[in-house]
């Protein structure tokens, strides 16, 4: 005899269209307000919060214009010529996902 087993509740593989995953980001990315973070939005969309970090990989860079760095060539330099002054280091800022 074959045996069945029936299996009721919420189905939990669910499809989000680009719109729904982009709302949901905007609602955990409130730097404005104070107390919003990453769990509290998950648990009011009943998903996990990695769900939102990937989320947020996946869409880093939709919708960001190219960007060019100005750069300034002072003078040349040969491969076998060591500069007068050590180069400056340069620091770059961005900002950081919660």
């Amino acid at each position: 005899m074959a045996r069945m087993e029936i299996m009721s509740g919420t189905e939990r593989r669910r499809r989000w269209s680009d719109e729904a995953k982009l709302r949901i980001l905007t609602e955990a990315d409130q730097p404005d307000q104070p107390g919003v973070c990453i769990g509290d939005v998950a648990r009011r969309h009943d998903i996990h919060p990695g769900q939102i970090r990937l989320w947020w990989q996946s869409f880093s860079y939709v919708g960001r214009p190219a960007m060019f760095l100005p750069v300034e060539i002072t003078e040349e330099v040969s491969a076998t010529q060591a500069p007068d002054t050590p180069p400056t280091p340069a620091v770059i800022l961005w900002k950081q996902r919660r």
